[in-house]
């Protein structure tokens, strides 16, 4: 099954997404419960696009709670994932990110946490005080823009009605 494995990520990598995926599928009817097909398929899937489906597939590992195999990496691609889906699953997405940066404090967890926060609207919470943290903030582009943008209009509303200090908010 390894070898498998190994030769349907191969075949991900050159290109043959489509083979790759039915490998994948053969190999999860053989075992269910295999953990790296599933994380490999959730891979190319979000390399696709298919976000929906990659979200499944991560949702699948999560399950297993404790038995979860890089269970912070799962949770942070699954975060990925809701994201990519927009802002229905944005919250989601914030729990997701949030989770993975309390099992393993990366500064990439915390920048996906940044982003989802910024996603789902949520902007008293956002914490962005250098501009450089911007351009490493993941699913960049148009998109975080509009996000940017929603946030500092709700951002000058909160600190104007006080919920947010004027100081944290104004570094943000």
């Amino acid at each position: 099954r390894a070898a498998r494995l190994n030769l349907a990520n191969s075949m991900a990598e050159l290109g043959h997404t489509d083979e790759a995926l039915q490998e994948y599928e053969r190999l999860l009817d053989l075992a269910p419960k295999d953990q790296a097909t599933r994380r490999s398929r959730a891979l190319l899937l979000l390399r696709l696009g298919k976000a929906e489906e990659a979200e499944r597939e991560l949702s699948v590992l999560s399950d297993f709670g404790d038995r979860c195999e890089e269970r912070d990496r799962v949770l942070a691609l699954r975060a990925m994932a809701r994201l990519m889906r927009g802002s229905a699953t944005a919250e989601g997405a914030v729990r997701d990110a949030a989770e993975a940066y309390s099992l393993r404090m990366k500064p990439a967890h915390e920048r996906l946490r940044q982003r989802a926060l910024l996603a789902a609207g949520n902007a008293a919470e956002v914490q962005l005080e250098r501009p450089d943290q911007i351009e490493l903030l993941p699913q960049n582009g148009e998109k975080l823009r509009i996000d940017l943008r929603n946030t500092i209009r709700a951002l000058d509303a909160l600190m104007r009605k006080g919920v947010v200090h004027p100081y944290p908010g104004s570094l943000t």
